[in-house]
């Protein structure tokens, strides 16, 4: 049988995509919120604050429920395919080691790279692993995993 493709399904995909990136970008320029790049511009006035605010909120909203709800609707598919153990088999090692390298390797390695970016670390980076590393990991842009 001939996998067919929904293009109503892969044009949503690459929409929310071009969405959250474009969500991301207005998070680093000054949208409320946490971000760990930010670039302030103190002469940007309070309409283009409040722009930037109702965008995020607005995106925030529904972007990432729209992903979920792409993803569970092939979901069936797969667990008739493979069996639910099968199929959690797989979901486990697709978002599982991500987050196992995320948390323990590249969330450490990035708060480096951030205090090293903002205030300037005067020790080396298996220092900073070792010591005040431990204390900050998390894990990141894998939340939903």
């Amino acid at each position: 049988m001939e996998k067919r493709r929904l293009a109503y399904l892969d044009n949503l995909r690459w929409s929310l995509t071009v969405l959250v990136i474009c969500h991301h970008i207005n998070a680093a320029y000054g949208a409320p919120g946490g971000f760990s790049f930010v670039v302030r511009d103190e002469s940007v006035g309070m309409l283009t604050q409040l722009l930037m605010a109702t965008f995020a909120g607005c995106t925030q909203a529904f972007f990432m429920s729209s992903f979920f709800m792409v993803s569970a609707y092939f979901s069936p598919i797969g667990i008739d395919a493979k069996g639910a153990w099968g199929y959690m088999q797989k979901r486990l090692l697709r978002l599982g080691l991500p987050i196992c390298v995320y948390y323990f390797v590249l969330s450490p390695t990035l708060q480096y790279c951030i205090l090293l970016f903002r205030s300037g670390a005067d020790y080396g980076y298996f220092e900073f692993i070792f010591t005040d590393g431990l204390h900050r990991h998390g894990f990141g842009p894998l939340w939903f995993a």
